[in-house]
């Protein structure tokens, strides 16, 4: 998958605006994800969602019938860790040595 199409893949969806108590808009049925802080719309009634833009998933429940709360992250469902950023400091060479000194 391209670079381009990974970025349209995880594009911001559409959502309904409702107008909150304190007079602004959001994203109808929605909470911010804990992880990446972007703005996640939750299935109705839903009792477990993933965030679509870091794939962090978690268990929802409902303080009113029309808004989300996320409950906690679901800790045996997270994605596996990425492969360290080339020459980051905690990277080892063969020997088992860093191979840059940590400031």
């Amino acid at each position: 998958m391209s670079k381009d199409e990974q970025k349209q893949a995880r594009s911001k969806p559409k959502a309904k605006m409702v107008m909150t108590a304190k007079g602004y808009l959001r994203p109808e049925h929605s909470t911010r994800c804990s992880n990446c802080q972007e703005r996640i719309s939750i299935p109705l009634r839903a009792t477990q969602a993933t965030c679509p833009y870091c794939d962090m998933p978690y268990r929802i429940s409902w303080i009113t019938p029309e808004q989300p709360r996320i409950r906690g992250a679901i800790w045996t469902h997270l994605p596996g860790p990425g492969p360290w950023p080339e020459g980051y400091p905690g990277e080892l060479d063969d020997d088992g040595k860093p191979t840059k000194k940590l400031d």
